[in-house]
Order: structure tokens, then C-alpha cells, then sequence
């Protein structure tokens, strides 16, 4: 219990002084954030398109950012642009979609673009855009900006409204995993991409408003404990040895059953026969629900960056 107060009270300081500083956004598909300042350094998590980052350190090359969960990382200047003070307030009040897709889509320089040479970019699962004024959607493809200012057009199935995302539904969390399937694992991943365990847990829950931690060791501190009766969509968690900390995380499924990424996104059940859930030590499951009693759920449209 104390080990969870003390990280609500570290949160809610970050998140009371989240709008003072100086921010940039993701400005590529994907950035990695690493532990030092070189593409050599270890790869601590990774952060899409959109994302305000506010500046801790800045370099000419390496800039520490920290991300809306407070996560810190050193992001090479060549994957974001500058916010200034006007400009960040302008884009938190300002018509902006998310893109819903949970695998990648395609940002075409005109409505109906299939070559090559229309392309302008893709978009991963989790990004935000701003809407292109008057030509917002015509039912086939909407315009949006991007954070350089870049415009494109993109299939208007792939994206919602950012301020009007829809009520967390766990069957919708599980879906999206099965989407995933196979998907690589990749130590410090947090996209659709490739991705570590707990950057699946991070994606699917983000692509239906909330904003979790970023490792597994502390989602373990949030949520209501369920050990005894998970149901679909909750959190399971696993130690590598019986006094040792979190180390992996899953997402429960149904009868016994979980998805989680390891080696690849895949199926496991909550059985000694199962090779994988027998190598590890089960430590609890939690229940992610921003209807609950719990306040340390974060919804994206609470949280100061983004609105």
C-alpha cells in the first residue's frame, strides 16, 4: 500500500505542473526513447506520432523528454518538433483525431491516393493528428495535419475523434490483442510495430482512452486487486522467482485462458502444463475500470497535455 500511494503522489506532482515547461511532439511514426544519447543506447520505450513530450535536458542531437505517463528517455532531435507556449495551448483545444487502427495506415497527399509517390506517411495505432479545416471528411477519407504541419488524407475508418473516445469495453481490449498475434517482441517496444509485454497492455488500453503506466512493475500498482476472479481484460502478473519483483505482464482472455507478448504476441493458459506459464510465478491479477472506485486511473481526456 505504501509503495502504491507513494507513486499516486509522485503521478499527481507530475501531472500538476504538466502544462509549465517547454514541449515538443513526436513528429515520425515511432520514436525510441533510449537510456543514453546515442542509437547504440539501450532502448528504454518508444513513444508515436502526436505525442507532446515536455523537455527536460536539451542537446543539440539527444534531448531528454518525458512523456505524458512521466516516463523518461533521451528521443534524437530528428523525431519531434518544437511547441511553443502558444502553439501547445492552441493544439490541446483544437479538433484532433486518434488513430484507431490498430495496424498501420497509410497518410496519402490526395483523397483516394493508392500509388507509391502519393504517400506521405503511416500511422500506427495510438497516434493523434490535428483536422484539416473544410476538408475534415467526406465519408471515404478524412484531411489531417501533422504535428510538422505536413497535410494528408487518411481512411476515415481509421480514426476517432481524440475528445470523443469511446467508454473502456474489455472485449474490445481482448480483440485488439488477437489482432496483434504474432506481432515480435521487442525489449523497451511500445508500438504496434513490435513491442514488449507491458507496451501491449499499454496500446490496446490506450486505443480505448486510458492512459497506463509504462512497465509492468508499476501497472501491478494501480487498478483494483482480482487475484481470486479475473474476468476478461484484466491484468495478470508474474514474477521470475517467488521473493522477486514484477517481471511480466498479461492480459486475461477467458476459461483459463491469456495474451500476452513474449517472443511474439500469443495464447497461454493458466495451466502447469503450459510450458510458459510454468516457468513463471503467478503474482496477481488487476482490474483496469475508470467506472470504479480507484482513482489512479488516468483517462485521456483528464489528463492536462492532451485537454
Amino acid at each position: 500500500m505504501r509503495m502504491l500511494q507513494c507513486f499516486l503522489l509522485s503521478f499527481l506532482a507530475f501531472t500538476a505542473s504538466a502544462v509549465e515547461g517547454q514541449f515538443v511532439q513526436i513528429n515520425i511514426p515511432v520514436a525510441c526513447m533510449r537510456e543514453g544519447k546515442s542509437h547504440s543506447s539501450q532502448l528504454v520505450s518508444q513513444v508515436v506520432m502526436g505525442t507532446p513530450m515536455q523537455v527536460i535536458e536539451q542537446d543539440d542531437e539527444w534531448w531528454l523528454l518525458t512523456g505524458p505517463d512521466g516516463y523518461k528517455g533521451y528521443v534524437n532531435a530528428s523525431g519531434f518538433v518544437n511547441l511553443d507556449s502558444a502553439s501547445f495551448l492552441k493544439w490541446r483545444s483544437a479538433p484532433r483525431l486518434k488513430i484507431s487502427s490498430i495496424r498501420e495506415s497509410v497518410v496519402y497527399s490526395r483523397p483516394f491516393g493508392t500509388g507509391e509517390r502519393d504517400v506521405v506517411t503511416t500511422l500506427v495505432n495510438g497516434s493523434i493528428v490535428s483536422c484539416m479545416p473544410d476538408k475534415h471528411d467526406d465519408g471515404y477519407y478524412t484531411g489531417i495535419i501533422l504535428p510538422d504541419g505536413r497535410e494528408g488524407y487518411i481512411s476515415s475508418q481509421s480514426v476517432v475523434p481524440l475528445d470523443s473516445l469511446p467508454l473502456l469495453d474489455k472485449d474490445d481490449v481482448i480483440t485488439n490483442c488477437y489482432k496483434l498475434m504474432d506481432t515480435p517482441y521487442l525489449w523497451g517496444g511500445c508500438s504496434t510495430k513490435a513491442m514488449d509485454c507491458s507496451g501491449l497492455v499499454r496500446i490496446v488500453y490506450f486505443d480505448k482512452g486510458i492512459l497506463l503506466p509504462r512497465d509492468a512493475k508499476d501497472q501491478y500498482l494501480i487498478g483494483e486487486d482480482v487475484t481470486d476472479n479475473p474476468a476478461r481484460g484484466d491484468l495478470l502478473f508474474f514474477s521470475s522467482t517467488h521473493d522477486g519483483g514484477i517481471t511480466h505482464v498479461a492480459l486475461y482472455d477467458d476459461d483459463g485462458i491469456y495474451v500476452h507478448c513474449s517472443g511474439m504476441v500469443r495464447v497461454s493458459r493458466m495451466d502447469i502444463s503450459d510450458s510458459d506459464f510454468a516457468q513463471r510465478i503467478y503474482r496477481g491479477a488487476r482490474r483496469i475500470d475508470c467506472l470504479s472506485k480507484c482513482r489512479d486511473i488516468t483517462p485521456i481526456t483528464s489528463h492536462p497535455w492532451f485537454f
